[in-house]
């Protein structure tokens, strides 16, 4: 994967989209990544994993739905959700450094 400045990226923005149809470019502001460029055709493979993803996600919870597999939703489910959420933010934060 290739790396530029934001400075080089804007500077020379067609080369930058001809160099993403053969890989990725990150761009960088300040020596921190910001953004990556990468092909048409890879953005709609992507689109098509993701949604080939979300339809396995919703025929299986269909199928636990109909089976009785159930959790009830209580007044505490919220704060367990976002209670999760905060930790996956946190970890995350630490993986970046």
């Amino acid at each position: 994967m290739k790396t530029v400045s934001a400075t080089l990226a804007a500077k020379n923005f067609g080369q930058v989209l001809d160099n993403a149809r053969s890989g990725h470019i990150t761009i960088e502001k300040q020596g921190r990544p910001v953004a990556v460029v990468y092909s048409y055709d890879e953005s709609q493979a992507i689109e098509e994993m993701k949604m080939r993803d979300l339809k396995h996600s919703l025929e299986q919870g269909l199928k636990e739905l109909a089976a009785g597999k159930v959790t009830p939703f209580d007044g505490n489910a919220v704060a367990r959700i976002r209670a999760k959420g905060r930790k996956r933010a946190a970890a995350s934060k630490m993986e970046l450094g």
